[in-house]
């Protein structure tokens, strides 16, 4: 055991063997995950409001709901459709959010 420690030693001393110097690869993944997450976020929003166009555009009224608040008009695929507030703000801030990863 100790003829290893030295045979070790020895090696280190004299640089026989070195170990490869490889690129700042934290810094790499670090940029490769950001990316990815930047896409993944952008391919959610646009992928939802995909989704929510078309589910409020089969399932909301074309006149205006007074009782269910439904006052706020929403042209979805060439058809004007009314919806609550907190059903209009995606739309609303669709592009400030797309904006916002380019």
């Amino acid at each position: 055991m100790l003829a290893c420690h030295a045979v070790a030693r020895h090696v280190a001393e004299q640089g026989i063997l070195s170990v490869p110097q490889y690129p700042n690869t934290e810094s790499v993944n670090r940029k490769t995950m950001m990316t990815l997450l930047v896409v993944l976020l952008m391919a959610t929003a646009i992928g939802s409001a995909g989704f929510f166009g078309r589910y409020f555009y089969e399932t909301r009224p074309r006149q205006p709901d007074f009782a269910a608040g439904r006052i706020y008009p929403q042209t979805l695929c060439g058809t004007r459709v009314y919806l609550t507030r907190a059903e209009k703000l995606p739309f609303e801030y669709f592009w400030v959010v797309i904006g916002g990863f380019i």
